[in-house]
């Protein structure tokens, strides 16, 4: 995977601008986030970013859950009775 690089961080008065961007392997990027921030500076901040996903995978999945439950109750009571009824029958009524 290869990730956008700032040559001058913007952090440190680089500018957002095509000329400043390269594209660099993710060990790479993070090697020239750590030459310029600190290793320790860098490593709070993934730190911070992965207890945000641990926070966030939860819910996540509780939504995910939720709309398959959703979905699944739609599904059950729009079918039609046709859909139960075997071939050669005709739908019973309730």
């Amino acid at each position: 995977m290869l990730d956008f690089d700032h040559r001058e961080p913007v952090a440190r008065g680089g500018e957002a601008t095509a000329e400043n961007l390269r594209l660099v392997c993710r060990a790479h990027n993070q090697y020239a986030a750590e030459c310029s921030f600190g290793a320790g500076f860098m490593e709070r901040k993934r730190d911070a970013v992965r207890a945000a996903r641990r926070r966030a995978a939860p819910r996540a999945e509780r939504r995910s859950l939720s709309n398959y439950c959703l979905t699944t109750a739609r599904s059950a009571s729009s079918a039609s009775p046709a859909a139960h009824s075997s071939p050669g029958q005709s739908p019973s009524r309730v």
